[in-house]
C-alpha cells in the first residue's frame, strides 16, 4: 500500500502520458507493489507473516522467492504480451495524447531510489523526490507552477498537492474504522472463534493448507487490509499448521502469498481502492474504475495459480532451513 502512495502520483501519469493503456499501467503498478510487499524483508506482510509464526526473516525471504520469482516473471510476460491491447478491460481515457516529454519524469524515482541506496532517511529521499518532480516537470513544460499550487481567493488552496492529499483522506478515515472494528472483534473473541471454526476443515495436510489461505482471503475480505489478517490469524494458523506438521516458513509463505494474491483482486481492498483514487487524481479525465485495476493485476493472478501448484502438488512444503541447518551441524 505504502508503494502505490509513492509511486502512482509519479509513475502512473508518466505511462499514460507515454501512451501506455491506463488500466494496464494501473495493473502493472498494482502487480510491482504487492510483488515487493510480498518479498521485499521490509514488507509489512512479510515481518507480519515471519514474525506470527516466530520464523527467521533471512529464511522466509529465501524461501519465497521460489515462489514470487517465477509469479514476477509470468506478470511481466503477460504484460508484454497483452499490454499494447487496446480492446482489453474496459474503454478506458481513449482521448489521451502521448508526450513523449513525460519520460523525464522518470528522473523522480532514479533519485528517490539513489537517496534510499544511500541510506538516506525514507522522508528525506521522497522529499527530495517530491522537489526534483516540481523543478523537472516545470523544466520540461508538463506543467507550470500554476498547476502546483493556486490561491484563487480568501483561504483557498488548490492545485496538484492538494488534489492528491484530498484523494487520500475518505482512504485513511476508512483504515481507522477497519482498525476500530478489528479491535472490537479481537477483544470480543470473535476472530478467535472463527479461526477455531476454519479449523475443522483442517483434516490433512492439504486441506489445512488451504484452510491457512482461505482463512487469512476470508478475513482480508473483510477488513480490506491484508496485514491486518495476517496479525490476527497468526496464533490460529500457528495452532492450525503445527497440528498438521506444516513448518513454520511454510506457514508464513503461505499467508503472505495466499493473503497478497486473494485479497488484492477483490474491488474494496486498498490495493484496488488506493491505486484508482490515487490515479484519477493525478490524471485529469481519467476514467478508471476498481474493475479496471482488478483484472489488470497480473502479478496476484498467476500468483492464484502458484498457489494451486504449491498445495495440489506440494510444491515448497519440506522447504526447511532450520531442518538444513540441524544437518550441517551433525556432520560437523
Amino acid at each position: 500500500m505504502g508503494t502505490n502512495m509513492i509511486t502512482f502520483p509519479i509513475l502512473f501519469p508518466v505511462g499514460v502520458l507515454a501512451g501506455v493503456h491506463p488500466a494496464f499501467m494501473a495493473g502493472a503498478l498494482v502487480s510491482g507493489a504487492i510483488f515487493g510487499d510480498n518479498l521485499a524483508p521490509i514488507s509489512d506482510t512479510t515481518i507480519a507473516s515471519a514474525g506470527t509464526q516466530n520464523a527467521e526473516m533471512g529464511n522466509v525471504v529465501r524461501t519465497r522467492m521460489w515462489y514470487s520469482l517465477p509469479v514476477a516473471g509470468i506478470a511481466i510476460l503477460l504484460l508484454l504480451l497483452f499490454a499494447g491491447s487496446k480492446g482489453a478491460g474496459s474503454e478506458v481515457m481513449a482521448d489521451v495524447v502521448p508526450d513523449n516529454r513525460s519520460l523525464v519524469m522518470l528522473l523522480v524515482p532514479v533519485s528517490i531510489i539513489i537517496l534510499c541506496f544511500r541510506q538516506i532517511h525514507l522522508v528525506v529521499s521522497l522529499s527530495v523526490g517530491a522537489l526534483v518532480s516540481i523543478i523537472v516537470g516545470m523544466a520540461s513544460g508538463i506543467y507550470k507552477l500554476s498547476d502546483i499550487f493556486t490561491f484563487p481567493g480568501g483561504f483557498k488552496v488548490e492545485g496538484i498537492f492538494v488534489t492528491s492529499i484530498n484523494g487520500t483522506v475518505s482512504t485513511i478515515f476508512m483504515l481507522f474504522g477497519i482498525f476500530c472494528v478489528i479491535g472490537i472483534m479481537e477483544e470480543a473473541g470473535v476472530i478467535r472463534l472463527a479461526g477455531e471454526k476454519m479449523s475443522r476443515f483442517a483434516k490433512n495436510v492439504q486441506m489445512t493448507e488451504v484452510t491457512i489461505v482461505g482463512s487469512i482471503a476470508a478475513l482480508s475480505w473483510l477488513t480490506g487490509v491484508v496485514t491486518v489478517a495476517i496479525v490476527s490469524l497468526g496464533e490460529i494458523v500457528a495452532e492450525m499448521g503445527e497440528a498438521a506438521g506444516i513448518n513454520k516458513y511454510r506457514r508464513a509463505n503461505l499467508m503472505d502469498c495466499g493473503g497478497l494474491a486473494l485479497g488484492s483482486i477483490v474491488p474494496w481492498s486498498v490495493h484496488a481502492i488506493i491505486p484508482m483514487q490515487l490515479a484519477t487524481a493525478n490524471v485529469e479525465g481519467l476514467q478508471l474504475t476498481l474493475i479496471d485495476v482488478v483484472t489488470h493485476n497480473f502479478y496476484a493472478l498467476a500468483m492464484l495459480a502458484m498457489l494451486l501448484v504449491m498445495i495440489v502438488t506440494g510444491f515448497g512444503r519440506n522447504m526447511n532451513p532450520d531442518e538444513k541447518k540441524k544437518v550441517y551441524k551433525k556432520g560437523q
